[in-house]
């Protein structure tokens, strides 16, 4: 995944395999991926925050 500033600068990768959802997080961003992960992504970096037994679509949606 690319990141950009708001400006569209370019800010460099996120390296995550089927990144299929993508929401805004107080802190960063909320991916999710096709193999059941959930991911936050801050700051350039992805840090797992678990894997359920599912696959995702591409859709995230706050509740």
């Amino acid at each position: 995944m690319h990141r950009f500033s708001s400006e569209g600068a370019f800010r460099g990768p996120v390296s995550r395999a089927d990144v299929c959802g993508l929401a805004p997080r107080a802190d960063g961003f909320l991916a999710s991926d096709g193999f059941g992960g959930l991911i936050a992504l801050r700051d350039g970096t992805a840090a797992p925050l678990g894997r359920m037994q599912c696959a995702w679509d591409n859709h995230l949606v706050p509740v």
